[in-house]
């Protein structure tokens, strides 16, 4: 009696063990219309019409890709390429503080660029890389967006701002080029806090380089930053 009760007691911690598991994280992948040498994740060209699970199965933009449900773990392979603008990646994409979504751009050359607000991000516990963020308004809005690294990020040319910090919480930037012609990092209402930016480069052509408070931007270390006017 009791080694089959022994035996029950572990058929249900198993079987309530399979009920809690994790399911498993997906790879999606994107590539532009064009496929060469450059590319480095996908071996076809890019189609929305493809179910971006497979290399030679990408999908052509972001948006394609958050149609699909996002877990934490889910990675996005962007391939070498130019994609464009108004990319906005929801407040219902969220990874966890020890497993994030990751969004990984090519070392050969990632770059949205167009006119407006070239990516906004909303989401928490998100990763990039390799990412170039070339033109328009804003570069980077991060609207509410919470506990976000970019490591490896460019913005480049942004007409306005480079990011846009609009009650944006706890983002880190690391080994990134804010290259604009516009303010680099914007506060919106002066209610962000915990944002951080580590080892870049800080340059505005024609405009203040920051317009943050130290509350917003509680930690900046081992950063050069140039432009006619630094702060504000």
């Amino acid at each position: 009696m009791k080694s089959r009760l022994w035996m029950l007691g572990v058929g249900v911690c198993l079987a309530w063990g399979a009920a809690t598991t994790a399911p498993a994280a997906t790879t999606y992948y994107i590539n532009d219309i064009v496929t060469n040498s450059l590319d480095v994740f996908t071996s076809k060209a890019g189609n929305d019409s493809n179910s971006g699970l497979a290399p030679d199965q990408p999908k052509l933009t972001l948006g394609s890709v958050l149609t699909n449900t996002m877990a934490p773990g889910d990675i996005i392979y962007i391939d070498t390429g130019s994609y464009g603008s108004g990319n906005v990646i929801s407040n219902t994409v969220n990874g966890t503080a020890g497993n994030p979504i990751q969004f990984i751009g090519s070392t050969n050359g990632t770059t949205f660029s167009g006119g407006g607000t070239i990516l906004t991000v909303r989401g928490t516990y998100l990763k990039f890389s390799n990412i170039r963020i070339a033109g328009g308004g804003t570069g980077l809005n991060l609207d509410n967006a919470k506990f976000c690294e970019f490591e490896y990020l460019s913005l480049i040319t942004n007409a306005s701002y480079g990011v846009y910090f609009n009650n944006a919480m706890t983002n880190q930037f690391r080994r990134s080029i804010f290259a604009t012609q516009g303010v680099t990092l914007q506060s919106a209402t002066g209610n962000e806090r915990g944002n951080a930016v580590e080892n870049s480069i800080l340059s505005s052509a024609q405009n203040t380089v920051l317009s943050v408070s130290s509350l917003v931007l509680s930690n900046i270390t081992g950063c050069i930053i140039t432009g006619p006017q630094a702060f504000i």
